[in-house]
């Protein structure tokens, strides 16, 4: 993973990287070479990277977006509290069984987009409301809010845009 680090640096200093992709990064399970020396970092992919734990987790004060989907984690998101500026977190795919594992995740005010349910084999039928309830400030879980309304994408925002432009074009011609 240090290895990796060093290329995604792109000559940059760690405090100058906003968005950082290790996806794909196979560790031995573990993190290593992701320090709190990434100050500024907003956006981290951690997809798919074997991790088995992220006890070794920096404090990212900066973070906004984290992926954590597609590894072996079932438990240890206490590590995620530093992470005060944390928005957006997904978890899909992973080894969770109870609600117990994300409650370390309310110590995280501003936490409003979870993506946890899918591919991860929660015990307990009613997992959905029961982590509405338990993340009070949460928006949407797996896109979807709390009255299963889905979330636009932002691929839906700009074909909004799109057709607002195209009508904008249509009336000049007339």
């Amino acid at each position: 993973m240090d290895i990796r680090i060093g290329l995604e640096l792109r000559g940059k200093q760690k405090s100058e990287v906003i968005i950082l992709d290790l996806s794909n990064c196979k560790t031995g399970g573990e993190i290593d070479g992701l320090t709190e020396e990434f100050s500024a970092l907003e956006n981290l992919d951690l997809q798919n990277a074997s991790l088995a734990n992220i006890k070794l987790f920096p404090k990212l004060v900066s973070l906004k977006k984290l992926d954590l989907s597609e590894n072996r984690l079932s438990k240890g998101l206490e590590v995620l509290k530093d992470c005060k500026n944390l928005r957006t977190l997904s978890l899909n795919n992973n080894k969770f069984k109870d609600i117990e594992a994300i409650e370390p995740l309310k110590d995280l005010e501003l936490l409003t987009n979870l993506d946890i349910i899918e591919g991860n084999e929660f015990e307990d039928a009613d997992v959905r409301s029961k982590i509405f309830k338990l993340l009070p400030n949460l928006i949407f879980l797996d896109g979807v809010d709390k009255d299963g309304i889905e979330a636009k994408s932002d691929d839906d925002e700009e074909d909004g845009e799109e057709e607002e432009l195209e009508d904008e074009d249509d009336s000049k011609e007339r």
